[in-house]
């Protein structure tokens, strides 16, 4: 697979997973308004984009083969979040935004923690992440 197609996948399945999780949301709000018909059709289109889309996109990309690569590419995925919400967190800091700082500082934390958790399942397969720890 060329690299262009790739990251066409990876965008793909990006955009999947933001659809998905914003139509779970309209889907709870629905239920929320007693409208169940709508609520109904806003889940069934979550699932499709979850169970069809992303994991046909994640099967090109050989997604989910190995335990120990998975892993690896969990904790570099969370390392990269970690980065990512300590800097928005400062960001919204140093704008005023103290509820939005508030936020990405406690998902930064839980990113953490999720990160510890996967280092621990691997290790416990025996291998190493060679992910360095985010410092904030």
């Amino acid at each position: 697979m060329t690299q262009r197609t790739k990251q066409n996948v990876t965008t793909a399945m990006q955009s999947e997973s933001f659809v998905q999780a914003t139509f779970l949301r309209y889907a709870a709000h629905a239920r929320m308004d007693a409208d169940w018909e709508l609520a109904q059709i806003f889940q069934r289109i979550a699932d499709s984009d979850r169970t069809r889309h992303f994991a046909e996109e994640g099967d090109l990309l050989q997604c989910g083969t190995n335990t120990a690569d998975n892993l690896r590419a969990a904790i570099n995925d969370q390392v990269g979040q970690i980065a990512m919400y300590s800097h928005f967190a400062q960001q919204a800091q140093e704008d005023g935004d103290l509820r939005a700082a508030h936020l990405f500082e406690e998902v930064r934390h839980e990113k953490e923690s999720q990160r510890a958790e996967l280092e621990a399942g691997l290790e416990k397969l025996g291998y190493s992440s060679n992910t360095q720890t985010v410092k904030a």
